[in-house]
């Protein structure tokens, strides 16, 4: 690719075959011969790899059934390969890049994303963030005020760190239009929607959709489009973590699931009041 004009130099090459699921993002080595990656294809899982460029070649870096291996990325000098594991909780790894010798780091309390420092010395976990001292694998949290944002880079001296804060804020919103123009209304101002799955009430009134309560759990919110403020539809079942999926056309029937302990589901309906904005009956497992 040339930098200059943002385009492709020469012909596409295919390095690997096979049936690929998501693949997360490739680290490339410092001398660009290679790139590592999480290897998720048809027959291995979470795996770490890295492969030439020049001739597509394999070096199997981790093997470990039963974990998640992932985010790999090349020390500045090219002879590590740092890496998240999570098995039963998440691990900080290192390994040389031959795979032949690896060692843990340091148990994590979240998903390890780690970014090495220029100087090879330490290592940034962005999902907390906190510093790990390699030398001695000391760990420093970071208490970074939220005006200042998230990490985006380090300096080349590793004596300062680049932050950044978009100007605009993540979050879903649902807008409703005249078919026939006119002004735009904003519902739901004051929730936290994710309009992705939406239903409309047989008089076109009401809009119902999903987001989360105030304990950040999901729910379906009832949204009028006239007066009135936006009703969470209240889940009264003994049921664990019930997660609401759908309404019936009549608007009388939800159905919901549960993750149950071997991580399978089960699928419930519950008859419901939009009215009320809540459930009116017993539910009813359907498999």
């Amino acid at each position: 690719v040339s930098p200059e004009t943002g385009q492709s130099t020469g012909t596409p090459r295919k390095l690997l075959d096979g049936k690929y699921r998501f693949q997360s993002n490739v680290n490339w080595s410092p001398d660009s011969k290679e790139f590592v990656f999480s290897r998720r294809d048809e027959n291995i899982t979470d795996d770490i790899w890295a492969i030439s460029v020049n001739d597509g070649s394999l070096t199997k870096i981790t093997s470990t059934p039963g974990c998640n291996d992932d985010a790999p990325t090349w020390s500045p000098d090219g002879k590590t390969i740092a890496y998240g594991r999570w098995e039963e909780s998440p691990s900080l790894w290192l390994s040389s890049v031959d795979g032949k010798n690896k060692r843990k780091i340091i148990d994590t309390e979240h998903r390890c994303i780690p970014i090495w420092a220029p100087d090879g010395q330490w290592i940034l976990l962005d999902e907390r963030p906190w510093l790990i001292r390699l030398a001695d694998k000391k760990d420093f949290p970071l208490t970074i005020p939220d005006e200042v944002g998230s990490f985006f880079s380090w300096s080349i001296d590793t004596k300062k760190m680049l932050f950044y804060r978009p100007s605009y804020d993540y979050r879903s919103v649902l807008k409703v239009v005249s078919s026939t123009g006119g002004p735009i209304l904003e519902l739901g101002k004051q929730v936290t929607l994710w309009p992705y799955e939406h239903f409309w009430s047989t008089d076109s009134n009401i809009i119902i959709t999903t987001g989360e309560d105030k304990e950040g759990n999901p729910v379906f919110w009832i949204i009028p489009l006239g007066q009135g403020e936006p009703m969470p539809l209240k889940l009264d079942v003994q049921i664990e973590k019930p997660m609401p999926l759908c309404l019936s056309r009549d608007f009388k029937l939800l159905t919901f699931s549960n993750v149950i302990n071997d991580e399978t589901e089960d699928l419930w309906i519950v008859p419901i009041s939009l009215e009320e904005g809540r459930t009116i009956g017993p539910a009813v497992k359907v498999f």
